[in-house]
Formats: C-alpha cells, structure tokens, sequence
C-alpha cells in the first residue's frame, strides 16, 4: 500500500482514472492549482497510455500501428476536452462580467432613487418651513 497525504491506495488502484488524477492534482505534482484545468487532458493521455502499457506486449507490427492510431485518437479527444474547458470558462467569464454590469446598473439606479428620494423630502419640508 502507498499511503499520499493521509490516504492509503492500494498499488492497483493507484493508476486508475480519476483517482490518480485527483491524487496528482492534491500533491500539486503539476504546479499551481490554476494550471490544472489546461493540463487535464494531457493527465487522462497519460493515464490510458499507462494502461495500455501494462496490457499484454505487442505481438506483431500491425498492433504497433493500430496502438499509433489509437494514441493519435486520444490525444484528439484530450485536445476537445480541452477546448470543451476553455469554452466553458470563457462562458462562464461572460456571464460573470454580464452580472457585474446589471448590478453596476441596479446599483447606480438605486443610488439615483435614493437621490430624488431625499430630494423630494428635503423639498416637502422646506415648504412646510415656509408656511
């Protein structure tokens, strides 16, 4: 067993998937957690090259190939997922900065009402001053 950080995993579970994933975010093998978003796809890469890595040895040259065509293929899906991310927080950046200008508006329109609010009050008792 292999214990990262107060966890224990055993060694066949330590290359599987989203765990070993998780895992090498938390221990920030990559760098800042800023940073991980972009580097995602290229871990899921690794990780299914692992695994194949593992699985019996090539028997002959046609395998070699398919093997070449089927990284080329993941390495396709990685770069969409990637784009997929990016997409989805440039969205979300989007809709953030739509959200900081209504309430920028909703702000400035409160502060314009809260204005011609007093104003009026100050007008009202100036007339009753002047009876």
């Amino acid at each position: 067993m292999t214990q990262c950080q107060g966890e224990h995993v055993q060694r066949s579970e330590w290359y599987q998937g989203k765990h070993f994933i998780s895992l090498m975010l938390r221990v920030r093998v990559l760098g800042e957690p800023c940073c991980t978003e972009a580097v995602i796809p290229l871990m899921d890469l690794w990780v299914e090259k692992a695994k194949l890595k593992r699985q019996e040895k090539i028997a002959n040259e046609s395998d070699v190939y398919k093997r070449q065509r089927l990284e080329k293929i993941r390495l396709a899906e990685a770069k969409h997922r990637e784009n997929e991310l990016l997409e989805q927080r440039t969205n979300r950046q989007d809709i953030n900065r739509i959200h900081a200008q209504e309430r920028r508006k909703n702000e400035l329109l409160e502060q314009r009402t809260k204005r011609q609010d007093t104003d009026r009050i100050h007008t009202r008792e100036r007339r009753k001053n002047s009876y």
